[in-house]
């Protein structure tokens, strides 16, 4: 795990000014008339993508729809992990969706990026500070879940191509901004390929305080994602518009995503050397002859 951890390189965030731009002409067409136009994947990428699926014997198709599962919560203790990550007592575990209600400051390193978030923007920056060895529970049942859970659900002979560091979310109770943009992740230059995996680890989410969502590109059928901790959501999140209003609840939603993408569609991405490359912003995870699992 150890080493897994030195391996994390940082990579360059898309530009901020472009992204924002994009994001307000979404989010005007959301609030005018509710239709956002669909991206248009070339020809050439459709058929491609949908040839190396075909040969590697992935159901794409199957795996570009929303869909729900879940794992097991005694065994990938995810909210413990997380509650000793961000150094609060134990006892908040399954409470985190009381977060605004603690005492306790966010006190976290200045220094560490993060774009704003709202009100959760503090705790984010605790996370990312990461004391030593405060992330190593966290990260060894990450690597644990994925192995168990996403790698067969992908279900590809060549194992997955996965988000290294999955994103932490804290949209607060009561803040009066949402904490995401409307956007899709081809937006942020992601490949069509990936696949996105929604984790909350508050006890329950929905309505404002959760993420929305339409369930195919261009559907326009936008709805919350409404489910428990120990539920993950996968959806397309590459061609699929989300975003997050302002959270009228009373519950603080804590969160975690990642991407993941077929490693047999992995080479349809930029060069090796790409924001988006396998020992940077992506680990690979596969089995070998032997049927061990390999982490690189």
């Amino acid at each position: 795990m150890s080493e897994f951890r030195k391996q994390k390189k940082k990579t360059p965030y898309p530009n901020i000014n472009q992204l924002k731009i994009i994001a307000a002409a979404k989010t005007e067409a959301l609030k005018t008339n509710g239709v956002i136009e669909k991206n248009v994947l070339s020809a050439a990428v459709v058929a491609e993508e949908a040839q190396l699926a075909v040969e590697a014997g992935i159901d794409l198709q199957s795996l570009r729809k929303q869909n729900v599962i879940k794992f097991d919560t005694d065994k990938y203790r995810l909210q413990e992990a997380v509650t000793e990550a961000l150094r609060l007592p134990a006892d908040m575990s399954t409470k985190l969706g009381s977060l605004h209600d603690t005492s306790i400051l966010p006190l976290a390193d200045t220094s560490s990026g993060c774009g704003y978030r709202g009100y959760g923007t503090e705790w984010i920056k605790r996370w990312k500070s990461k004391w030593e060895h405060s992330h190593q529970w966290y990260e060894a049942l990450y690597l644990a879940l994925l192995e168990d859970i996403v790698l067969p659900y992908v279900n590809d002979p060549r194992g997955i191509c996965f988000q290294r560091d999955p994103t932490f979310r804290c949209h607060i109770a009561g803040d009066p901004q949402p904490s995401g943009r409307v956007h899709c992740d081809a937006d942020y230059g992601h490949s069509s390929a990936e696949v996105n995996f929604w984790i909350p680890l508050s006890s329950e989410v929905g309505g404002t305080n959760s993420l929305y969502c339409e369930s195919s590109p261009g559907s326009g059928d936008y709805t919350s994602f409404d489910i428990k901790y120990g539920e993950i959501v996968c959806f397309w999140g590459n061609q699929c518009n989300h975003y997050t209003v302002p959270n009228t609840t009373d519950v603080t939603r804590v969160s975690v995503d990642l991407r993941v993408l077929p490693r047999s569609l992995y080479d349809l991405t930029a060069s090796p050397s790409s924001h988006f490359a396998i020992g940077g912003f992506f680990g690979h995870m596969y089995r070998d002859e032997d049927g061990n699992v390999v982490v690189k």
